[in-house]
């Protein structure tokens, strides 16, 4: 999986303009948390004064940024916050929003402007596509595809991958004996398993882990 930016576009190259995710989950129209910690009722993009000189963000478009449900999703929201505003782009942080269907649906209303994916997720559960790719490059054309045709563009790859786990007390590994995810299957039927919503439903989470190793949690938590 590969760490991905994906942005919808309207116009002539312009970014979606800012609205709000109902669900709950964001509340007032235009309201956000902007680079620099403060509360803002729409960005705005700051214009220099001068007349020798122009600041960074001179003519770049203000633009929302969201991440998703996941403390690692929560940190990779505040590095393209910091990566785009050192850009001279006025950035407002939507954080935590919720699980790849609920991110997907903001930003295709037009909600958000820009999010991280990962290109695996996006592949299996925005996309759809069934299909197990023999490379990255072959995953990244086919969401490449379907974005394009959906009027989304991906952008390019970071070199950054990341896989699911599944991480115990060094305690409580040494008291069962534990070295690999298959001595798990001992304890089973004790398990109480602490996950995202997603990492249930997932073909890459609690459905792979009975398919490999012939057993499941009977009480994952979210």
């Amino acid at each position: 999986m590969r760490g991905l930016l994906t942005r919808r576009w309207r116009g002539a190259g312009l970014l979606a303009a800012l609205c709000v995710l109902g669900l709950g989950l964001l509340a007032g129209c235009g309201s956000g948390t902007t680079s620099n910690g403060t509360t803002t009722d729409s960005p705005t993009t700051t214009a220099s004064t001068s007349t020798t000189s122009t600041l960074p963000g001179t003519g770049r478009p203000s633009l929302t940024l969201g991440d998703k449900n996941t403390t690692e999703q929560f940190i990779l929201g505040e590095l393209y916050d910091l990566a785009l505003s050192a850009q001279g782009y006025s950035v407002t942080l939507y954080r935590n929003i919720g699980p790849p269907s609920v991110t997907y649906q903001a930003l295709e209303q037009g909600n958000l402007n820009i999010y991280p994916e990962y290109l695996n997720v996006w592949d299996s559960q925005v996309v759809q596509d069934p299909h197990l790719f023999k490379s990255a490059d072959a995953a990244d054309v086919a969401g490449q595809t379907w974005a394009q045709d959906h009027q989304l563009e991906l952008l390019s790859r970071t070199p950054g991958s990341d896989t699911n786990g599944i991480a115990v007390t060094a305690t409580f590994a040494r008291a069962n004996h534990l070295r690999t995810l298959a001595d798990l299957s001992r304890l089973s039927p004790t398990l109480n398993l602490g996950a995202p919503v997603q990492f249930a439903q997932s073909s890459t989470g609690l459905p792979a882990l009975e398919q490999a190793y012939g057993f499941l949690p009977p009480r994952p938590q979210s």
